[in-house]
């Protein structure tokens, strides 16, 4: 499911870039760019997905903030650098930038069918 889900993410993360109407996409041809914003549109759908299974499932909270825990000890370094560099090769659209990842990330996982069982298994994965 990790895999499925990281791949659906970086899907995601490509599609937005593609097809936004906003001045950043004229970034999108440079391969830095498209790596730091897959990995940005990883690091933001994990942090959602564990936010959800938070609100959906309390019974799952503590595991979940567990697990939020540990992917910000094991990715939040990188998110920063992640996070620094593109503000700087987006500089005044990078609020836009955000703005439109989170948006198009959330009703695309929003729209993902779940259950206590996936989110289960989304925990034991992470």
């Amino acid at each position: 499911m990790k895999r499925t889900y990281s791949f659906v993410v970086k899907i995601i993360s490509v599609f937005i870039l593609a097809f936004s109407n906003t001045t950043f996409t004229q970034e999108a041809q440079n391969p830095l760019y498209i790596d730091l914003s897959q990995t940005m549109g990883f690091i933001m759908g994990q942090r959602f997905s564990l936010n959800r299974i938070k609100t959906e499932y309390p019974a799952l909270s503590a595991r979940a903030q567990i697990a939020e825990h540990l992917f910000k000890a094991s990715f939040g370094l990188a998110e920063g650098n992640i996070d620094g560099v593109l503000r700087n090769l987006l500089k005044d659209e990078y609020s836009e930038y955000i703005a439109t990842m989170e948006t198009g990330l959330r009703s695309t996982l929003n729209s993902q069918k779940t259950n206590q069982d996936m989110a289960m298994q989304f925990l034991d994965e992470s």
